[in-house]
């Protein structure tokens, strides 16, 4: 098993849910706002 892939893949997934969490809160703000 490569350390350097599975990082990647780590670091990847961790992305993907911090851009969903951002993306959720815009939503609720332009939510709130109007």
């Amino acid at each position: 098993v490569n350390p350097n892939l599975h990082t990647a893949t780590i670091v990847a997934v961790v992305n993907q849910i911090v851009r969903s969490v951002r993306h959720g809160v815009t939503n609720r703000r332009e939510y709130i706002a109007a």
